[in-house]
């Protein structure tokens, strides 16, 4: 399997949060700093900001957006047109307890595919924890330079190996794609690691 790199979205405005999630307290350190330190085993890691000095990397490459203002697709498109990689895993910074053995199993199962991505059971995809080839950046920046943002429209655009929820029994996805946007996700997420 050829190596990934991992790329993690602070670019929201963490309107529900009150504050940017990617500084809130998690595991020894920030969210943000313990997402590097997690993904870090897999290879190099990146971290998509959408201005230049606005967090601490802990060491992580700074992927400065490319497309001010225009969401997260501007990740995917930084990663691979400021560095040579050709497959980034993409993550967030408000999806805390991902798992980076699923992103290894993801990364294995892209085989040529522009993209792999998982299928929940109830039809919806995860976009934002998702493996993508290079051979994805045209229709990125095409999608871009047009205004469409939707990573939902660059699935429909590109080949993408869709992984079925019913073939990842070894993970509780509704754990590991938990996603923090609130300040009651928040006290939930603390709950779960207190436990672990």
């Amino acid at each position: 399997m050829e190596a990934v790199m991992t790329v993690i979205l602070t670019g929201g405005a963490s309107r529900r949060m009150g504050r940017d999630k990617a500084t809130l307290p998690a595991d020894n350190g920030t969210m943000l700093e313990s997402l590097v330190r997690r993904y870090s085993r897999l290879g190099p890691v990146a971290v998509s900001v959408n201005r230049a000095g606005r967090f601490d990397t802990y060491g992580a490459l700074e992927l400065v957006d490319s497309y001010p203002g225009m969401g997260p697709l501007n990740g995917l498109y930084s990663a691979f047109s400021q560095t040579d990689e050709d497959l980034v895993f993409l993550t967030a910074t408000d999806l805390p307890l991902g798992d980076e053995r699923l992103a290894l199993h993801l990364a294995g199962e892209i085989n040529g595919y522009d993209a792999c991505v998982i299928e929940r059971s109830s039809g919806g995809r995860e976009p934002l924890f998702a493996v993508y080839n290079r051979s994805c950046l045209p229709n990125v920046q095409k999608l871009l330079e047009s205004g469409r943002l939707s990573f939902n429209g660059l699935l429909r655009e590109i080949d993408v190996c869709y992984i079925r929820e019913s073939r990842l029994e070894g993970w509780n996805l509704d754990v590991v794609l938990m996603n923090v946007n609130t300040r009651e996700d928040y006290e939930k997420y603390c709950e779960i690691r207190r436990k672990a």
